[in-house]
């Protein structure tokens, strides 16, 4: 019979508990969207927040937003982050540096509308 040593057990257990929650902490897992959150974060907050006015992001922020799969960022847009974060800002920026973003996708509780049409004077 095997004897089972108590406190390394207990330390077994605590590691288990460690890796399982430290990926969705530190946002390992929104990097499985492409890029490194952290770094976009530095870059695009001020354009994304959820305060403020529409801005053009900057090339900065573009070099970081057209590494991720943008369908994947607004999958994993919840409610706790859309506090934070106004989803119109994000599709606005994804669209300025230059990614697809299909109307009719859901971006957390936003449905992306069709982006402005220009209209030429004749």
């Amino acid at each position: 019979m095997a004897v089972v040593n108590t406190p390394v057990l207990a330390l077994a257990m605590v590691m288990v508990a460690i890796a399982t929650l430290m990926p969705a902490y530190f946002g390992v897992a929104e990097i499985a969207c492409g890029g490194d959150m952290v770094t976009l974060r530095k870059q695009c907050e001020q354009f994304v927040k959820k305060d403020g006015k529409i801005m053009d992001p900057s090339k900065e922020c573009c070099t970081e937003v057209i590494k991720f799969d943008f369908t994947c960022i607004c999958k994993n847009l919840t409610p706790e982050k859309e506090k934070l974060y106004s989803p119109e800002k994000m599709v606005h920026v994804a669209r300025y540096c230059g990614l697809k973003v299909q109307p009719g996708l859901k971006c957390g509780s936003y449905i992306v509308k069709p982006p402005y049409a220009v209209m030429e004077e004749v």
